[in-house]
């Protein structure tokens, strides 16, 4: 009986070390995923700002002391840089704040392509890197498209005139007398206008939507890893 219960315990007490020593090895995992990462790798957080894990940063754009930050320098150098204030000593992580991310086109020419490479923009006139590196961005844009209906016809809006005739002396009145009273009296057709009335008809195209093409989506944050704790 107590050998019975002897090896029960010792079993429960083997069963609970290698449960909480697998817990523990999954947190540590975790962390050490987070921690381990590539400097420089770009990952989504739906957690609250505040709440983001050390060594890891808002793509917000802020400027970073090259020197605290040197391995992220080295990988990021100055491709996210505009010419609103960063010096020399700093520079800019990724400002991914309100965009979709795109993959840079590169040497890509079949259908998938960027149409509009060159319409990309740095936010640095001055940056020695181009349009088709990362930190080069592109505003919203609508496809090239048709719209159909707004053709209408117009009636051809023929008319006529009455002529005018008279009967009477030279001057267009008839003459008489009545009772030995002379009169005079104009008669003739009144001029008359006749005819279609001109009409426009169609469709009328109106402006509907709102300011920027979207898909839906939902916000996250964007955080990158800078291996300074």
């Amino acid at each position: 009986m107590k050998k019975t219960l002897l090896l029960s315990t010792i079993s429960s007490t083997f069963l609970t070390i290698i449960i909480l020593s697998f817990l523990g090895f999954k947190a540590s995992s975790k962390s050490q995923i987070l921690n381990t990462s590539e400097i420089g790798s770009i990952l989504v957080w739906p957690g609250k700002a505040s709440e983001i894990p050390s060594g890891w940063v808002l793509c917000d754009g802020r400027d970073l002391l090259k020197r605290d930050y040197s391995k992220l320098y080295s990988k990021l150098s100055t491709l996210w840089n505009t010419d609103e204030g960063t010096s020399k000593d700093f520079f800019r992580v990724p400002d991914l704040r309100g965009v979709f991310v795109r993959g840079v086109n590169g040497s890509r020419k079949d259908k998938y392509r960027d149409e509009a490479l060159k319409n990309r923009k740095r936010l640095a006139v001055s940056s020695s890197y181009g349009t088709n590196d990362p930190g080069s961005f592109q505003i919203d844009w609508f496809e090239e498209h048709n719209h159909g209906g707004g053709n209408h016809d117009h009636g051809d809006g023929s008319h006529i005139h009455g002529i005018s005739t008279f009967d009477g002396d030279a001057s267009g009145n008839e003459t008489g007398s009545d009772s030995g009273n002379k009169y005079a009296r104009r008669v003739g057709q009144k001029t008359h206008y006749s005819g279609r009335i001109i009409e426009r008809s169609g469709n009328i195209i109106d402006k509907s939507g709102g300011n920027e093409t979207r898909p839906k989506n939902a916000y996250v944050h964007f955080i990158v890893f800078t291996g300074v704790n």
